[in-house]
């Protein structure tokens, strides 16, 4: 097991998780959201965001913290 990898997918799960929190109670706080809302439309803008800093990360962590318990390492 790798501690580092595990901790840096917990922390990308986090991540992901709170951008989901602030998009349901309180889109205000999100600052990219906004100019991604108005580049490419609001329905766009808004999957885009959510892929990008939501999604993206969660998987990203969900794999990294199979990749830890693996054994394997970032660095």
């Amino acid at each position: 097991m790798d501690p580092v990898t595990v901790a840096i997918g917990l922390l990308a799960i986090g991540f992901g998780g709170y951008t989901f929190f602030l998009r349901a109670t309180n889109p205000s706080k999100l600052k990219k959201l906004k100019p991604m809302q108005d580049r490419w439309g609001e329905r766009a803008g808004l999957t885009v965001h959510t892929v990008a800093y939501s999604i993206g990360p969660l998987v990203f962590g969900v794999v990294m913290i199979f990749a830890g318990f693996k054994g394997a390492s970032l660095f």
